[in-house]
């Protein structure tokens, strides 16, 4: 199979940008074991239409059965990868802008990412126009519904639906063997707010991912709440944690970072957090919020380093896109 580069074909300049931030190729020996296989070029997952809504000051979170809270948060050890393991070779679109300065990323390994809430953030691989497979991360926010970033699932401002997709929760690697901890499951269909699909503003680079029945992960990887604060500058200070794939690492392994943001618009939020492609859909969360019953996102990341100084950014939530988040996972079962 030969390398993907820089060279895949983009349409779109600022979808061409959000690819360069934040996705990465697949593997040069061939898919991993599991991996979808490439379909038929320009085939495009069905679109869900966009529901009636209204705003909403939250969205709660979903324990599974059997957690009545969850652990308080702990600091992993820090276990680097080689940046191309032996035998998973990668060839990555874009340069590593996302780590600012010094990468302060720590890899998840002796928290366990099958452990709520962090078993409901999960990989994502998928094609579009042929080509993958690619990978991105995607976190839960119903048993089958699976909030990322919009180039995750589509070719904005062109409305190109990627060919295919599958989710894996709770994905991580350790010890050299990447573990499906709760499986995979196909994603049936997709759903990005019109200003991504249409036009391709960056401020609405989000979407869903609707998994396949009979997939439903409620009981056992739950799911992230939704919340906001209202303002600009509102999160400004305010501590967050990001939480992905990143493509620079061992293919399945999971990182993290915490840190302050450094400040928002009325709908975008501008961090410091180190990241990298394949961590685009990363959800911006705390670990608990009292209004949402625990695990709530504030965001999800989708682009790298820009600015002075250089921030990492993400699409934030507000009052109405909780409210049409909701609708779309409620729509769907």
């Amino acid at each position: 199979m030969r390398p993907l580069t820089s060279e895949r074909p983009r349409r779109s300049p600022l979808v061409a940008a959000a690819t360069l931030a934040a996705v990465i190729a697949t593997l040069l020996a061939g898919p991993p074991a599991g991996a979808q296989q490439p379909p038929e070029a320009g085939t495009g997952l069905p679109v869900l239409a966009t529901p009636a809504s209204g705003p909403l000051d939250v969205w709660p979170a979903h324990a599974p059965s059997g957690v009545e809270g969850f652990a308080a948060t702990t600091s992993p050890e820090t276990d680097a990868l080689p940046a191309t393991p032996e035998g998973v070779p990668q060839s990555i679109i874009g340069d590593p802008e996302s780590v600012i300065g010094v990468d302060g990323r720590e890899r998840l390994t002796s928290v366990k990412t099958d452990v709520y809430p962090l078993s409901a953030i999960g990989q994502i691989e998928f094609w579009q126009d042929g080509y993958g497979p690619y990978i991105c991360t995607g976190y839960l926010i119903d048993g089958n519904s699976v909030l990322t970033a919009g180039h995750c699932a589509f070719d904005g401002a062109e409305d190109d639906p990627v060919d295919s997709a599958t989710f894996l929760p709770a994905r991580n690697r350790v010890q050299g063997i990447v573990d499906n901890h709760w499986g995979s499951c196909p994603v049936a269909e997709v759903w990005a707010p019109d200003k991504w699909r249409f036009d391709g503003v960056p401020a609405h680079d989000y979407a869903v991912h609707q998994l396949a029945p009979p997939c439903d992960f409620a009981e056992t990887a739950g799911s992230f709440g939704l919340f906001t604060l209202t303002g600009t500058d509102a999160f400004a200070g305010r501590r967050l944690r990001v939480e992905g794939y990143p493509g620079d690492k061992g293919y399945g392994s999971r990182w993290r970072m915490v840190g302050e943001v450094d400040r928002n618009s009325v709908n975008f939020l501008h961090y410091p957090m180190d990241t990298f492609g394949g961590q685009s859909g990363s959800p911006l969360f705390k670990w608990n919020r009292p209004e949402c019953g625990g695990p709530c996102s504030a965001g999800v990341h989708a682009y790298g380093a820009s600015g002075s100084p250089p921030m990492n950014s993400g699409p934030m939530m507000t009052r109405g896109r909780i409210g049409l988040l909701a609708a779309v996972a409620q729509a769907n079962g």
